[in-house]
């Protein structure tokens, strides 16, 4: 567990160091000698650690506040994608609905109405809990109603990938 930990920060702050040395500077039409790169890149890194340890300890609630919001975020997001791939009468038009619904929704629930608000959603289940059902009813609902993209309006590659599901 530790060492699985270990890893996926270091892959994280890898990339935030590549990010910080590499990505910004081609954004602003910049570009760094190798040298650096490498130079820049270490003290990203430095900087990023230090922060993150910060964060990690002084963080407090903001820390699980982000693990909630990620991984329900994550998983009503997920959804979507998941009923496309196995429902052939959903539609381009309730995958988008959805992934905007769940967007807001994770942002209002976890933030506003659970922090801000200090309201409790009934049934003792957390927020993410009800806003995967809503999006899962959102998904099957709009898709009654839309056509498009859906059924046999699918795109001839879609049609192959159903037709093997049989």
């Amino acid at each position: 567990l530790l060492a699985a930990t270990m890893s996926t920060s270091s892959s994280f702050l890898v990339i935030g160091s590549s990010i910080i040395t590499r990505d910004i500077p081609k954004s602003f039409k910049k570009t760094l000698s190798q040298k650096e790169e490498v130079i820049w890149g270490r003290w990203a890194l430095i900087i990023l650690t230090i922060g993150a340890g910060i964060f990690g300890l002084y963080g407090g609630y903001m820390v699980a506040l982000l693990g909630v919001l990620g991984l329900g975020t994550f998983i009503g997001a997920s959804l979507p994608v998941i009923i496309g791939y196995q429902w052939q009468k959903a539609s381009t038009q309730a995958a988008i609905t959805s992934e905007i619904i769940v967007l807001f929704m994770s942002i209002f629930v976890s933030i506003v109405y659970e922090q801000v608000l200090k309201q409790k959603l009934p049934g003792g289940i957390a927020g993410y809990s009800y806003m995967i059902m809503f999006v899962f009813i959102i998904m099957i609902f709009v898709s009654l109603f839309t056509k498009q993209s859906a059924g046999d309006y699918l795109p001839e590659k879609m049609k192959l990938y159903f037709k093997h599901m049989e």
